[in-house]
């Protein structure tokens, strides 16, 4: 695999982690909002669900772990875990960020996609504040006293957590500033060469 890749995106969304392990590793890539290369998306991925990329050897890959593991089996091994328990881990750590965070954040997203009436999405849009909580409260115990998401060293479920950090940003800071040890957390990703170059932050 070489390393030009086209990645469909939408700002804010799950993307942001491929983004940002991109500019990690310093890989060329073109950035397709999906508002305006739509058609093109649906033409090799009819759900439409972003990331998606395209390789530039053809190959279309969807699901951000899935997207994030394969570029690091190409570019660097190590984000996948240093050792058979840190590679464990990792793996560990993306599926629950997955199922556990991601789900929680959905409710609170999107309740249009589990009720139809105004009265049942604000019903669901209210229990998503407990179970936004609740994963929170498990990832921070998950990282503990840990430098990222599963030791000392960078893998790539830091890339997908980078996305659910911002997420809790966005829908109360107190979210974070509750639970130092995530918010320490949060800073040293921000913190990171990356963070500035793929977001084109400015410092303060």
């Amino acid at each position: 695999m070489g390393s030009a890749l086209t990645i469909y995106s939408i700002n804010g969304s799950c993307s942001d982690a491929v983004a940002a392990l991109c500019a990690h590793l310093g890989l060329r890539a073109e950035m397709r909002q999906r508002k305006y290369f739509d058609e093109a998306l649906t033409a090799i991925n009819p759900e439409r669900t972003v990331p998606t990329i395209v390789t530039d050897d053809g190959l279309v890959l969807t699901e951000t772990s899935a997207i994030l593991n394969h570029l690091a089996r190409y570019h660097a091994v190590e984000l996948l875990g240093r050792g058979a328990v840190e590679r464990a881990r990792n793996e560990e750590m993306c599926s629950f960020i997955a199922t556990g965070i991601y789900s929680a954040f959905l409710l609170r997203f999107r309740p249009d996609r589990y009720a139809d009436s105004d009265e049942a999405r604000a019903a669901i849009r209210e229990k998503s504040d407990a179970a936004i909580g609740k994963a929170l409260d498990s990832l921070e115990t998950r990282i503990g006293s840990n430098a990222f998401a599963v030791g000392d060293s960078l893998t790539t479920s830091d890339f997908f957590l980078l996305v659910m950090m911002r997420w809790a940003e966005r829908v109360d800071p107190a979210l974070l500033q509750q639970r130092p040890q995530l918010l320490a957390y949060w800073q040293r990703l921000r913190d990171m060469p990356f963070f500035t170059k793929a977001f084109e932050v400015t410092p303060a």
